[in-house]
């Protein structure tokens, strides 16, 4: 299932690629070759790391968040070099912006919800000054596989009207298709190729 599916792609990617804020190799440019893009992969993690390229060229950071069940860990991170998440299974808090994405199937938003204090990789990406984070959930069979977290700058204006978020909602809506797709090939015998 989604879980299982989820497990193996935080296995197959590193936490930890600051430096890498571009597209993968091949990505298209603008919004249409993505979508062609994200059409054709293959796996979880390389649709994950197409969305995470993408998500980076709009956001000032960017984080994908494997979830499996009430926990969540990390899959990539587009940041200043350098840096990282921790690379361990944290709880998902209730009443948290990482919940109410997961529970809600919608983006939650730093401006209504709490990150989370105590939790290490909430904290490792708690908004910086002047910014604020979104929280979308990446779905798959109806259920939340992935968060994309992006952090921008508060003179970017709300997520509501942002023209950028909402571009960034309808590619997540395109890998959250491609997810489905993948899904009902492998319940069909054709598993896809892992990343």
């Amino acid at each position: 299932g989604a879980a299982a599916q989820a497990a193996q792609a935080a296995d197959a990617r590193p936490a930890s690629d600051g430096a890498a804020a571009a597209p993968a190799a091949g990505a298209h440019d603008g919004l249409f070759g993505v979508f062609s893009d994200i059409g054709r992969a293959r796996s979880l993690p390389e649709v994950l790391t197409l969305l995470a390229g993408h998500a980076a060229s709009m956001a000032d950071r960017v984080a994908v968040l494997i979830v499996g069940g009430s926990a969540m860990r990390p899959f990539a991170l587009r940041d200043e070099p350098g840096a990282s998440l921790p690379a361990m299974e944290v709880t998902i808090v209730p009443g948290t912006l990482f919940a109410a994405a997961v529970e809600s199937g919608r983006p939650a938003t730093t401006r209504d919800l709490p990150m989370g204090q105590g939790n290490p990789i909430a904290d490792a990406l708690a908004p910086r000054a002047g910014c604020y984070g979104t929280a979308f959930p990446v779905l798959q069979a109806g259920r939340t596989a992935a968060i994309l977290y992006c952090e921008r700058a508060e003179t970017e204006g709300p997520a509501a009207v942002d023209p950028k978020l909402k571009s960034l909602e309808v590619l997540i809506r395109q890998a959250s298709w491609r997810l489905d797709g993948l899904a009902r090939s492998a319940g069909a015998g054709q598993a896809p190729v892992q990343g």
